[in-house]
């Protein structure tokens, strides 16, 4: 809890940086002192990490969390939700992933499997400046050096054998659509298929106000079924593959079921 309560305090200094000079700073060092001060410099340190406590100026090898930079002019703050401002420096803090600020400001505990996609998105988005793919191509690098991907559970491994036929194929499944970890998801056959990015603006775009009145309910979800992997090597000696089931979305509506459920009772 402490560690999100960092990144929260992290993310208000990033973003009070960025109101005075339109564009995020190239690290935490030039946050001082103008937008933190020394006694701030707890922030910088999870309590999880045994480490000597930073006192006097920044220190970045005490420091326990890093940034992606972000040049002016690289983003669209409609897109803050999936891009990635800040996060553990090191797996180790917390084991399975890392927790995460997004450029929206939410906190959140996120998966080395999902970190990893996310990244890989950014580094692969034109949209985004040349410094801000590099920062996360270098972040992707050192989380893949580290990281040893879980092995796949039975659940997976069963949804995967039952899903791999229909890639490829425009599909409707119904599940609970809900947002965490993994991004938009709808809960199916014991696991679930994330949504592949849609833009985030409400006036834009119909589809995303449609996902958000529909959050933590049971939808008809119908798009194009993809899947994709990053392959990367922990070792010298082992190679580590993550996989993701995901939709080109189309529509999301409530299910005849929740439907129902929700419906008033007609009056008499």
């Amino acid at each position: 809890m402490m560690c999100a309560q960092n990144l929260k305090q992290i993310y208000l200094a990033l973003n009070a940086y960025y109101e005075d000079n339109h564009q995020y700073p190239p690290s935490f060092g030039s946050l001082f002192p103008k937008y933190l001060t020394s006694p701030s410099l707890r922030i910088f340190q999870c309590p999880s990490v045994k480490a000597m406590p930073m006192e006097g100026n920044f220190d970045e090898r005490l420091c326990s969390y890093r940034c992606i930079a972000y040049p002016a002019d690289s983003f669209q703050k409609s897109d803050g939700d999936w891009l990635i401002m800040a996060l553990d420096k090191s797996i180790k803090n917390h084991g399975e992933g890392m927790n995460v600020v997004y450029l929206d400001g939410h906190v959140v505990f996120t998966r080395l499997e999902t970190l990893v996609f996310l990244l890989d998105d950014m580094v692969n988005c034109t949209k985004l400046a040349t410094a801000t793919r590099d920062s996360a191509r270098k972040v992707l690098k050192e989380i893949m050096t580290e990281g040893i991907v879980p092995r796949p559970s039975p659940a997976f491994k069963k949804f995967k054998q039952e899903m791999l036929p229909q890639v490829g194929r425009k599909i409707t499944v119904v599940g609970t659509l809900t947002f965490g970890q993994h991004g938009w998801w709808v809960v199916h056959k014991n696991w679930g298929i994330s949504f592949e990015q849609v833009s985030h603006d409400p006036h834009d775009n119909a589809l995303w106000s449609s996902i958000l009145d529909h959050r933590d309910r049971k939808v008809k979800a119908i798009g194009t079924l993809q899947r994709r992997e990053v392959a990367y090597s922990g070792s010298p000696a082992m190679t580590n593959v993550i996989e993701q089931f995901y939709f080109d979305i189309a529509e999301v509506n409530l299910s005849d079921e929740d439907s129902d459920k929700n419906a008033k009772p007609p009056s008499k």
